[in-house]
């Protein structure tokens, strides 16, 4: 979906998932519709492991055809670190996919290592500050509406998404 020549774009701003122990959304969120009709279906993803928990979040429900062709979701797990404001900071880790057996509905774990930054020198004085810290590699999934998002995160960790606009689709030329 995303393009080297600006074809498509973030839409809704940046959110925080619900029920994460976040303490504020960010930007625009999308409106969450109310998840108690989704209750039956969640109790059927496993339980958190030793040192997780669960996040889960709806999707506003768009045409099927815009959902399937032009939207993408994008997982941005990080964790709230101090940081010198000057360096980029990011995370090691991934978000694997799953399936929940016997279903079509899958989940994502995400797994967070160390933290990775750039080198630049910091000017004396300078106040460290926390900041949230992402994952610095991240991956697209596909827009569903019709089922919950749920997502296994560390307990220190934080869920932040995005969601993804495909824009014109383009044709390559020979050069």
């Amino acid at each position: 979906m995303p393009s080297a020549h600006g074809a498509s774009k973030r839409i809704g701003g940046e959110a925080e998932a619900k029920g994460c122990g976040n303490e504020k959304h960010l930007s625009r969120a999308p409106q969450m519709r109310d998840p108690k009709n989704y209750c039956q279906v969640t109790k059927k993803f496993p339980p958190p492991e030793e040192g997780e928990r669960c996040c889960k979040f709806l999707l506003d429900p768009l045409d099927a055809a815009v959902e399937r062709e032009h939207r993408m979701l994008e997982l941005v797990p990080g964790r709230m670190q101090l940081v010198d404001g000057v360096n980029h900071n990011f995370l090691f880790g991934d978000v694997e996919e799953h399936g929940l057996e016997g279903h079509a509905y899958p989940y994502y774990r995400v797994s967070l290592g160390r933290t990775g930054r750039t080198r630049m020198a910091v000017p004396p004085g300078l106040e460290p500050r926390t900041e949230f810290v992402a994952l610095g590699r991240r991956s697209l999934f596909e827009y569903n509406s019709k089922r919950p998002v749920v997502v296994y995160v560390p307990e220190d960790a934080k869920l932040r998404y995005r969601i993804w606009e495909g824009g014109e689709e383009c044709v390559a030329t020979e050069l």
